[in-house]
């Protein structure tokens, strides 16, 4: 009798055992499956932030191109201002220089003149002088020529026009016939600005004269 009891606890212990064990890979697959289902959560939320941020940069996006819009809207409203806008007057001495460009002598010396009218120790006042005596020069009048580059010799000595006047006013003195005066004053310049290109083509000139 007894050992029908110890037979039936054994079978009754076997059973728990196996419910247990069913238990345990019941408990086992449920963790199982709740770890893929917040896997799952996890690269869902995942993607709901990337979505989020998306939308958010769209967003953006869109807000930057309607202020850009905006600004190329305006810059074209103020090119148009501009171009529709008259240009400045050009100074005495900016049509004198377009003048000469030209070949408008007669018009650009008058120019000139007319700058020194009005600013006759101006900061281009040197430079006005020599385009004078440039254009004096283009339309043969060579002395009244030498006399407009003697001022910038005398008066304006630092000019960078300098060396050119003292070329040009030896050149006419030559065309004059007066060689000897010419080549005293290319002498001059060779003396005094050597390394300049004027005294270079100075001494060409005394080579050949």
């Amino acid at each position: 009798m007894l050992n029908g009891r110890v037979n039936e606890l054994v079978t009754t212990v076997k059973k728990q055992e196996t419910t247990l064990d069913d238990q345990s890979r019941l408990l086992k697959q449920t963790m199982s499956q709740q770890a893929e289902t917040q896997a799952m959560y996890n690269e869902l939320m995942a993607e709901n932030q990337a979505l989020l941020g998306r939308i958010d940069e769209l967003a953006s996006n869109r807000g930057n191109d309607v202020r850009l819009q905006a600004l190329e809207k305006e810059l074209r409203a103020l090119k148009e201002t501009a171009s529709a806008a008259p240009a400045a007057p050009k100074s005495p001495f900016e049509q004198g220089q377009e003048y000469y460009r030209s070949k408008r002598y007669n018009d650009a010396a008058q120019a000139f003149e007319a700058y020194l009218a009005a600013s006759p120790d101006g900061a281009q006042a040197a430079d006005a002088h020599y385009y004078i005596g440039e254009a004096l020069l283009a339309t043969g009048r060579n002395e009244d020529a030498i006399l407009k580059f003697d001022r910038v010799i005398k008066k304006y000595p630092k000019s960078d026009k300098y060396p050119m006047c003292l070329l040009r006013q030896g050149q006419a003195f030559i065309s004059l016939g007066d060689k000897e005066t010419g080549r005293i004053i290319l002498q001059r310049l060779v003396k005094e600005a050597p390394g300049s290109e004027a005294a270079s083509k100075a001494k060409s000139l005394l080579g050949a004269n």
